[in-house]
């Protein structure tokens, strides 16, 4: 894998394990991490396969979270209908990021 800030050949350095909110329950991944000594950036290539959120919720979990947060309050989404629809249990603030992360790309995608 190359840096595509300092275009140097990164090394593995270990796998770290990351918790994930799936529409199974939550799960453990382990990942590997891979360092750039010359300009000392990091990166988890599977964080992008996988399409994990910043919220750490897998794709499946995000379509989910974003349904409820536009049909709804972002409150009343955490509280009661993701509890209902799907079993999981997030704060507001998850709700409200996750969908207005993905409004703003659907935006970026449609313009």
């Amino acid at each position: 894998m190359t840096c595509p800030h300092c275009d140097e050949a990164a090394r593995f350095v270990s796998y770290r394990d990351k918790d994930l909110i799936s529409l199974l329950g939550e799960i453990r991944v382990a990942r590997g991490y891979y360092h750039w000594r010359h300009c000392g950036q990091g990166n988890f290539p599977w964080d992008q396969i996988l399409r994990i959120s910043p919220q750490r919720l897998t794709p499946g979990a995000q379509e989910i979270v974003c349904l409820a947060g536009i049909q709804e309050s972002f409150a009343k989404a955490a509280e009661r209908t993701l509890v209902k629809l799907a079993g999981l249990r997030l704060r507001e603030s998850t709700v409200e990021r996750t969908t207005g992360g993905k409004g703003g790309t659907a935006g970026q995608r449609f313009q």
